[in-house]
């Protein structure tokens, strides 16, 4: 018997927003699929109306053929089993369908064709008149949850409007639903009673929120640019996306079980449609997502930049390696002047890897809660130049050397764990001790275990950062009862009786979570990733706020070991020295974690943007008169003194 006769792709220009469409005839559920191909010019305002799919692939161990004919020719092409399910599912027995997915589209033989469309995806979706989300995973039973969580969401959406510019949201009033919805929502007076749903109901949205879909990379880039008509599709059973995505909202805004609720943390972050991230943030927020080909998972990112960010030189190329792929993305941030990239990276660990350290894998999730900076008092241009694809050089100025590591913590720690760490931190003389910056070494302990700067005001006060005070006297209390017998419960008890003592331990715990707690060779405290080596050197990289620690390799080169928190090295103290007693540092929180940091002279009330000694230096300059500062140059700090280097990362 003959092999089927391939499909006959015929050519088509990328370029000129060329794309393939093809219309799946009526049939019956046992008949074999036969489409017809044509080729259209995809544009804004296009009257060819089509329906895009969005699904993972699936395994590719057993295949389906279909029957594609177009003017070009005719011919069969093999598809794997979740497209043949959807394809039977959404087949009409009446009337011919047009769809786009990218299976049948997209010559899957053609590696120039595949490279040039991957561009184009975003326009393919964003200009569908409808995209269909497949939910199905293939199993009855998880079907069955699936389908019940749709029900249950779909219910509680409908008793909420959902504004998703402030992530906020309020009751319909009781006439816009009926008595029957109650048990799944609020009561018309207020707030939204999620109470009342069951555990099994708990169960059947926790495995929604995982199926197979959710946990894609190309996923989220198709369901952020679909249309409010767009539907999810589990067996026969459908909800419109933008209600199954308010409902989630609704969900991390509510009291729920925690895993819920930040499950629909994290999910409401990558697909909210409203919010634009920078490519850092893209790699940062997706890199639990999953991709076939490794390379796709910064691929798959280009069509959800911003338009600022349209111009980044990082083009889809299939004939490179991902350890080349990764070394382009760092090219990439580097031409945009973004050294923050240094973050994402991670000591290199495989003996024969052809990534530098310096080269970010954005397919290893971040373990460890992001230090939110609000920029530095005095911001500096970067200077960054790769050399022959392999070495990276970087102006820096040195901080410290890593003399101990007095504590490591891998993850977050229930209370026992707190306590023995944070008393193998004490010692007697901490609390009359002085710190090298100039305030009392229980301060920079306090500021370091929770990775907060006390020396800083915030505008307005955050309800849930203790207070120094309350810092203090919840060590004292530990140190006090460390070689007390039953100590872990007399603790509990003594700290329940303290009103900070929640938030200061929790926030403890999930600030060193997957780091150490280190001292430098002058005297600084800081926290530093789990991987951290005495020696390692604590550097002030230009263009990047964050502390960095570099580990010394052959031939005078460094590695990457990860950014750093350090405990009065962290705003413009590490160039400029400790801060002046007659200013304060302020910090003023807008939202989303976001905040901006200003500078106060207590005596004239004066305010500036940047560290008032740049003014007095004379290297402050504004950036086209609009008030904005300019990005202080190497060479300016070296005309103050700063000891600038370049140094070189392997």
């Amino acid at each position: 018997m003959s092999s089927p006769t391939p499909y006959p792709y015929d050519p088509i220009d990328a370029s000129r927003g060329q794309i393939r469409l093809f219309e799946i005839l009526p049939g019956n559920s046992t008949d074999p699929i036969n489409v017809v191909m044509s080729t259209v010019t995809l544009w804004v305002g296009s009257t060819t109306p089509y329906e895009a799919l969005s699904y993972p692939w699936g395994p590719k161990d057993l295949l389906f053929p279909i029957t594609l004919r177009s003017g070009y020719g005719i011919g069969q092409v093999l598809i794997r089993r979740n497209l043949w399910t959807i394809l039977r599912t959404l087949r009409s027995t009446a009337d011919s369908r047009i769809f786009w997915t990218d299976a049948i589209c997209i010559d899957q033989a053609n590696e120039k064709e595949i490279a040039e469309h991957v561009l184009e995806m975003h326009r393919v979706y964003a200009l569908a008149d409808r995209v269909i989300i497949w939910l199905d995973s293939g199993s009855a039973n998880m079907n069955s949850l699936v389908q019940q969580a749709m029900d249950t969401l779909l219910s509680i959406q409908q008793h909420v409007e959902v504004d998703w510019k402030t992530g906020s949201t309020t009751p319909r009033p009781s006439n816009e639903f009926s008595a029957g919805d109650v048990s799944h929502g609020a009561a018309p007076s207020g707030g939204i009673d999620l109470g009342s749903i069951t555990q099994s109901q708990w169960l059947a949205i926790d495995r929604l929120m995982n199926v197979e879909w959710f946990n894609r990379l190309w996923t989220v880039q198709e369901a952020r640019l679909a249309s409010p008509r767009s539907i999810c599709l589990c067996g026969a059973k459908t909800v419109l996306w933008r209600h199954l995505l308010n409902a989630l909202l609704i969900l991390r805004l509510q009291p729920c079980p925690p895993a819920v609720r930040m499950r629909a943390k994290y999910l409401t972050d990558i697909f909210n449609p409203n919010t634009q991230w920078s490519l850092l943030k893209l790699c940062e927020f997706t890199s639990r997502q999953g991709c076939e080909d490794p390379r796709d998972h910064v691929y798959a990112l280009l069509g959800m930049l911003p338009a600022e960010q349209a111009w980044l030189p990082l083009k889809v190329d299939k004939g490179i390696t991902l350890d080349e792929v990764f070394v382009r993305l760092a090219e990439t941030f580097i031409k945009g002047n973004w050294l923050e990239f240094l973050s994402l990276c991670r000591p290199v660990t495989t003996v024969r890897s052809l990534r530098p350290s310096w080269a970010p894998n954005p397919l290893l999730p971040r373990d460890t809660e992001e230090f939110y900076l609000p920029g530095c008092g005095v911001p500096t241009r970067g200077e960054a130049t790769v050399i022959d694809g392999k070495i990276l050089q970087i102006a820096v100025v040195q901080c410290g050397v890593v003399s101990s590591v007095i504590y490591r913590s891998e993850t977050p720690m229930a209370l026992p764990e707190a306590i023995k760490g944070i008393i193998s931190m004490l010692y007697d003389e901490v609390f009359d001790d002085n710190y090298v910056s100039g305030c009392s070494a229980i301060e920079a302990l306090c500021g370091t275990m929770l990775a907060k700067d006390f020396s800083t005001l915030i505008e307005p006060p955050d309800p849930q950062l203790p207070p120094l005070s309350s810092c203090v006297d919840i060590l004292r209390i530990i140190w006090e009862y460390r070689d007390r017998e039953n100590r872990d419960v007399l603790l509990s008890q003594a700290l329940q009786q303290m009103l900070d003592s929640t938030n200061f331990l929790l926030g403890f715990s999930y600030a060193c979570k997957g780091r150490a707690v280190v001292r430098m060779s002058n005297g600084y405290l800081g926290i530093a990733p789990s991987a951290v080596r005495v020696g390692d050197i604590l550097y002030n990289v230009l263009g990047h706020d964050a502390p960095l620690l570099l580990r010394p390799a052959e031939d005078d080169k460094l590695q990457v070991v990860g950014d750093c928190f350090a405990y009065g090295l962290m705003n413009s103290e590490a160039l400029l020295g400790p801060f002046p007693s007659h200013m304060e540092k302020v910090v003023h929180p807008s939202g989303d974690r976001t905040q901006r940091r200003t500078y106060r002279d207590k005596n004239s009330g004066e305010v500036t943007l940047v560290d008032p000694r740049v003014i007095s230096y004379g290297i402050f300059h504004r950036l086209h008169h609009i008030g904005v500062p300019d990005l202080v140059t190497r060479e300016e700090l070296q005309s103050i003194g700063v000891d600038v280097q370049f140094r070189y990362l392997i």
